[in-house]
């Protein structure tokens, strides 16, 4: 529920949880002591304690990346009186939301992002597509606040590195001679390379199995 949206005339639906939660029963009755956390909600299992009341003093707020931590960053500092622009260097917000709303068994965050596409438009923050945010533009914005929410960078395994491609179809060759292309789950996702008929993903995390059932 949102009952502080409501009470201001504001009901932008409900915010559709991932259906990840770091705890389990086992986890519960194991180890009770630690604090319940939602990946995108920074409110959940804390509602009490982290209210989120009007600013005394608005503010010109500047946040760089629509990841989810800059998507929850701008929705939660407009609802409270701030003045926000959003900096996206991409084509659209999510980040790593919208890279995973894009694997079957992530299709829950499509709902996520819809509800802050919500929040962006009720609240009037500005939002930035294609903008890849620079010292002047900051400067030039005359911001009070700036937060950097600019999310990971992919991390290249030693081995791999010099056969990278970046995005580009070079490629290095194999003991066999043919051609090899290393690249990220995120330049598969968006269509940036596209993959050949034999793939090795490495890594067999949650990632590493969403591609793997992606592909």
């Amino acid at each position: 529920a949102q009952p502080q949206a409501m009470s201001m005339g504001h009901t932008p639906g409900p915010r559709l949880a991932s259906a990840v939660t770091l705890c389990s029963f086992p986890f519960f009755t194991l180890l009770p002591f630690l604090p319940l956390r939602k990946k995108v909600n920074p409110r959940a299992f804390r509602e009490v304690e982290l209210e989120y009341l009007p600013a005394k003093l608005s503010c010109r707020v500047a946040v760089v990346g629509s990841g989810p931590s800059g998507l929850a960053c701008a929705a939660v500092a407009a609802a409270r009186g701030h003045k926000v622009t959003l900096y996206e260097k991409g084509a659209e917000i999510g980040g790593q939301l919208a890279l995973a709303s894009r694997m079957p068994a992530q299709w829950e965050f499509t709902e996520t992002l819809r509800y802050y596409r919500t929040e962006l438009k009720h609240y009037e923050v500005e939002v930035l597509l294609n903008t890849a945010a620079t010292g002047a533009m900051i400067l030039d914005g005359d911001y009070d606040v700036v937060v950097l929410c600019t999310g990971v960078v992919p991390v290249i395994p030693e081995g791999f590195a010099s056969s990278y491609s970046n995005g580009e179809e070079a490629s290095a060759a194999s003991s066999d001679g043919k051609a090899t292309t290393v690249c990220t789950a995120a330049e598969v996702l968006l269509g940036i390379v596209e993959p050949g008929q034999t793939v090795v993903v490495v890594g067999g995390g949650s990632l590493g199995r969403d591609v793997a059932e992606f592909l």
